[in-house]
């Protein structure tokens, strides 16, 4: 990190920013047999200007994000809801982002000022969103306006977003609105431990055929006592959708719980994460919410945040688990200041079977992955990743083969 600072004019400018290479390797990913191997690459930069005391600018930009290689593209359009808006949505499956390499994309720039009579902090402009254990959400590109204020030791706020415009079609179709969302949430220290709740409203109805009005409610806490480390977060969403004059009742839970226990040479980590899924004998949608694929579980697999879509959720978007009850242990020992290897183990079961297609009426079993990573720091600013994946495909699945993934990594932080 380095600073900028101009004593005269009052102003700093403080910027941060990482260097990522990674190639893959991924077996039996896609159509069950088809194999494939890419890089990519994408350096990333933040900055924030401080233009007098109480007010600043921050943006946060990609440059040249991008891949080369064969890597697989997308077999076909689905239909998939949107983990943020709850809409129907066309979604590509993974691997969609054919030759795409951006010279330079912002997904964050806006400004910042504090109220000095009253301590009110507001954000405007284009954030990233980040709540509790980011298990719900974690996204970038959101524009929004937040105010914070606080009273006493806690923080209570106000934030409103804009998903879609529809400028152009409001002169066609009166009926078709913007899609925003609405929120006020309450965030505190409670007896050591880090916790806030929030209730969220979406409005939608930017599609011709397709209305969707959601409510949520987010829960998390977590926090350290001795060397154990605990967090946990749940969220519940309730509405409706219509789409060709057919209203569909949405309903959601998701819920995930992490403990980590520093044991000198050793992390040790147990983690439970559930989404629940659609029941097939109602007409109403259970299976409203899934996690975020950026959220606390993962794996190399089922569950990665490596910017591709898990094996579990390859018809869909940006899935994390979706649809079912998972667990992972984990354990990290580091040899040395430099070096540290991750073992892994993750269960996973479906929370419901599908209703149609290959899988009807099989197991509900996903199967057992088996996860290892090694990461040297071979400078204090430069780290090397080797990440090896294994799922032992349960029957849920049907008659395929065994998926796995290799994963090599240079990041370069400044």
């Amino acid at each position: 990190i380095f600073a900028l600072t101009a004593p005269a004019m009052a102003m700093h400018f403080d910027m941060s920013g990482k260097l990522r290479v990674r190639s893959f390797v991924m077996g039996n990913y896609v159509n069950g047999d088809d194999s494939s191997e890419w890089v990519d690459q994408r350096l990333r930069i933040k900055g924030t200007w401080g233009i007098v005391e109480n007010v600043s600018l921050t943006f946060r930009a990609d440059i040249l994000e991008g891949f080369w290689g064969d890597r697989l593209g997308a077999l076909g359009e689905q239909v998939a809801t949107d983990p943020i808006t709850n809409d129907l949505i066309i979604a590509q499956n993974v691997f969609s982002e054919i030759g795409t390499k951006d010279q330079i994309a912002f997904d964050w720039v806006y400004g910042s000022f504090v109220l000095p009579s009253t301590g009110t902090a507001l954000h405007i402009g284009r954030q990233g969103v980040n709540w509790g254990a980011k298990a719900a959400v974690a996204a970038d590109n959101r524009d929004r306006i937040k105010i914070i204020q606080p009273v006493g030791g806690f923080k209570l706020g106000f934030v409103h977003d804009r998903f879609r415009e529809n400028f152009l079609l409001n002169s066609v179709n009166s009926n078709i609105q913007d899609s925003s969302g609405t929120g006020i949430l309450a965030i505190g220290d409670l007896g050591g431990f880090k916790s806030g709740i929030i209730y969220y409203y979406v409005s939608n109805k930017s599609l011709p055929v397709i209305d969707t009005i959601t409510s949520n409610v987010d829960v998390y806490t977590m926090g350290t006592v001795g060397n154990v480390s605990l967090k946990g977060e749940v969220n519940y969403v309730w509405g409706e959708r219509e789409a060709s004059n057919v209203k569909t009742d949405l309903e959601g839970l998701i819920a995930y719980g992490g403990l980590g226990l520093n044991a000198g040479m050793a992390d040790l980590g147990l983690e439970v994460a559930y989404a629940r899924g659609d029941d097939p004998n109602t007409a109403k949608n259970e299976g409203a919410a899934s996690m975020d694929y950026d959220g606390p579980f993962y794996s190399i697999v089922l569950y990665n945040n490596l910017d591709y879509d898990g094996f579990q959720s390859i018809k869909g978007a940006d899935r994390g688990v979706s649809n079912a009850l998972a667990v992972k242990a984990s354990a990290t020992p580091k040899p040395s200041e430099k070096l540290s290897i991750t073992g892994a183990v993750v269960w996973a079961q479906q929370d419901q079977k599908a209703a149609t297609g290959a899988t009807t009426g099989m197991s509900d079993e996903l199967g057992v992955e088996v996860d290892g990573v090694l990461m040297y720091n071979i400078y204090d600013n430069v780290a090397y990743t080797l990440g090896l994946g294994y799922l032992f495909a349960g029957d849920a699945f049907g008659d395929i083969d065994d998926p796995w993934a290799m994963m090599n990594r240079i990041q370069i932080h400044f």
